[in-house]
């Protein structure tokens, strides 16, 4: 509940960020301060998902995705200001990966900060990831098929024997203000990838932390790239959220990204005006609604009543509790996609550029 809270809190500042950036030039003093109190946010989030993902052992959003400049971005950032080094060894024809990229992300970021600190006079950083076709019982837990090994190896003082076996428990740690969450989290979000993760260490010389995740295969879901830049669209689009300044945020962006946007505050207002617009001969081509409305209809419930007025019905689900399973099995429960909060103006282009393509579920 707290986790929820906070995320709406950060989509109000992320998203307002996001349209006030559009209004500054790049490469301007203020434009810089706004990508960094931007960047804050995005880690803020990424903290949140992180808690979830140990108290609660989140469902990942799988989409398929390259890592090759995913990892450079991701581990490059993790290690900034620190007096490590980062090299590469990436393979050219790298397989994409079916991963949640923010899960995949905290990964990465607990991996660097684990090896920053472990050298603290500086060092070197060795990532590298390569295609592995893993064979049958290889490795107990997985099946057999096409894998990504991606391996992060630091110089640091290494890992006593005695705590091998711990390092991936919940609150073990040999830090003195450490939580004992970082490496807990990597192995519960590896596991929920249908990956595998182990450790080797030696005293003195350092340790080598080695992932596999599953790689995309051909007829999968198809390639999902990030774009750089919002996209126009044109459509009607109804807004449900209790939050007041939320769905203003979330209405702004909409209308800023070419579409018109009404917001109602829960269910029961949402259906009500839906069919007095369709009645109307001015129907909404999409809903984008909250999944939790305390005290009112929420997500799960108004999609239902939705569907029994219109079949054909397009809509999308979004969340401040980013780990909830409705998120990452959207389509299952009746809704075309979904996103988390908080969120960017160039997710949102992202989602309604793949949503309104989208033919409705039969």
């Amino acid at each position: 509940g707290i986790a929820h809270d906070f995320n709406n809190f950060l989509s109000r500042i992320l998203g307002s960020l996001s349209l006030a950036m559009l209004q500054i030039k790049p490469k301007t003093d203020l434009h810089d301060l706004l990508t960094e109190s931007k960047n804050g946010c995005m880690a803020a989030k990424d903290l949140t998902a992180q808690l979830l993902t140990f108290a609660k052992g989140g469902a990942p959003i799988i989409n398929i995705h390259d890592l090759d400049s995913v990892l450079k971005d991701s581990c490059a950032f993790a290690a900034r200001g620190s007096a490590a080094k980062t090299v590469f060894e990436i393979d050219k024809d790298l397989f994409p990966a079916r991963v949640d990229l923010s899960q995949f992300g905290q990964v990465l970021h607990n991996l660097i900060l684990n090896a920053v600190q472990a050298m603290p006079e500086g060092g070197t950083i060795t990532i590298r990831a390569s295609n592995q076709e893993l064979e049958a019982d290889s490795i107990a837990t997985l099946k057999a098929g096409p894998y990504i090994r991606i391996s992060i190896a630091d110089q640091g003082s290494g890992i006593a024997e005695a705590h091998l076996k711990k390092v991936f428990d919940p609150y073990f740690t040999t830090k003195a203000t450490g939580r004992g969450l970082g490496l807990a989290s990597c192995h519960s979000i590896i596991k929920k990838h249908g990956g595998h993760i182990n450790l080797e260490s030696t005293l003195g010389k350092g340790t080598v932390f080695t992932f596999i995740l599953p790689a995309a295969k051909d007829g999968d879901i198809p390639r999902k790239e990030s774009p750089a830049v919002s996209k126009k669209g044109s459509g009607k689009i109804l807004v449900m959220d209790d939050d007041a300044i939320v769905a203003k945020i979330l209405s702004a962006t909409l209308r800023n990204l070419g579409y018109s946007a009404e917001a109602v505050p829960d269910g029961a207002s949402a259906i009500k005006l839906y069919t007095q617009a369709r009645a109307a001969g001015k129907p909404f081509d999409l809903v984008i609604m909250d999944l939790t409305i305390p005290g009112g209809m929420g997500g799960k419930e108004t999609i239902r009543e939705l569907h029994k007025i219109d079949p054909a019905a397009k809509a999308i689900v979004y969340s401040g509790y980013s780990d909830d399973a409705v998120l990452a099995e959207a389509q299952s429960h009746g809704f075309t996609g979904s996103f988390s909060k908080p969120f960017t103006i160039e997710e949102i282009s992202e989602v309604l550029e793949s949503v309104l393509g989208k033919p409705p579920k039969k």
